[in-house]
């Protein structure tokens, strides 16, 4: 099996948080129903930690990605790229928010329009 290159590896990477995120936590429609279906079938089984453990769900996700890189590598690498893209702006866009938080500079938040900013 060959390496991936670094910024395969890095996308891989982000792609594999991204799946996890949709996995565990993301509200978006139908993901909570499927996820409380999911959990309802887990019932007491170990792999209904895989709902709740992002280190567990990541090893197993992060071995999937690797498989699909390796045997899908014309499929995965697009869907790869945008679920990487996807975890940078999700990351990036917290991030933002968290420093505004803790600078009292949302502006948004505050009814301010971009022209009046002062950016």
């Amino acid at each position: 099996m060959r390496t991936p290159s670094p910024a395969a590896a890095v996308t891989d990477a982000l792609a594999a948080y991204r799946l996890v995120r949709l996995l565990q936590r993301d509200t978006l429609p139908p993901l909570p129903d499927l996820r409380d279906r999911l959990a309802r079938a887990a019932g007491d089984r170990a792999w209904g930690e895989l709902l709740h453990c992002a280190w567990c769900a990541g090893f197993h996700v992060a071995a999937l990605v690797a498989i699909a890189r390796h045997t899908a590598p014309r499929v995965w690498g697009p869907l790869a790229t945008v679920l990487a893209g996807s975890a940078a702006v999700g990351l990036l866009a917290a991030a933002e928010d968290a420093a505004d938080a803790a600078t009292g500079h949302d502006l948004v938040a505050r009814g301010g329009t971009p022209d009046s900013w002062g950016l």
